[in-house]
């Protein structure tokens, strides 16, 4: 069973992972448990529209896929500079370049300079990838504000044989979004707003 683990300071819930067989099948990522780690995040925005073909002959370079990516019809409009952040930051974790993937996600972040639990984050989601398979894509599912300062972006990261729940939390500081907190787990009911068999809800 999956349960959250708070780490102090940041209150940064990490991932403890039950023990799963070294090659998992899609069968292994039917076991419900609870993953919540917490510093990091990116994320894609509303489908961009069709490029109308250009008369001139010469083909013109390809810009790169984060920038390129588009997001399923009705998926929220989030700030430009956060959707090619996120995208960016999930084609790192598919390629399986995670440090990578979380120096960009903390950089310019309060979180960035608590290495042992980025240290932490990185390992579990390492572990995640292999309980669940290799991330294939990510959609964002909600967009929530607080004020004009705080805002929360929910994504769900599209693994080979399960789905994850991520959420980012933003604070605007002068012009700037600043990531403040991060958690991952694997709670997909709550996003259909389902409760608990005892009728309280999913957290």
């Amino acid at each position: 069973m999956l349960r959250p683990l708070l780490i102090p300071l940041l209150a940064l819930p990490l991932l403890t992972l039950a023990a799963a067989p070294a090659k998992p099948t899609p069968s292994a990522a039917e076991t419900k448990g609870k993953l919540t780690f917490k510093p990091g995040s990116k994320a894609p925005e509303e489908a961009a529209a069709k490029a109308s073909p250009s008369p001139s002959p010469s083909p013109s370079p390809s810009p790169s896929p984060a920038a390129n990516a588009t997001l399923p019809a009705g998926s929220p409009a989030i700030d430009e500079g956060l959707r090619v952040l996120l995208t960016e930051f999930y084609d790192l974790l598919g390629r399986g370049e995670i440090d990578r993937a979380y120096e960009l996600l903390v950089r310019d972040s309060p979180i960035g300079g608590k290495k042992q639990e980025v240290d932490d984050l990185k390992t579990k989601t390492r572990e995640a990838i292999r309980l669940f398979g290799a991330i294939k894509g990510h959609e964002v599912v909600a967009l929530q504000s607080i004020g004009s300062r705080l805002s929360r972006i929910t994504c769900i990261s599209l693994g080979e044989w399960f789905p994850l729940r991520w959420r980012f939390y933003y604070y605007k500081s002068g012009d700037a979004w600043r990531l403040v907190d991060i958690r991952v787990d694997d709670s997909l009911t709550e996003l259909f707003g389902e409760r608990r068999e005892n009728g309280a809800p999913e957290r």
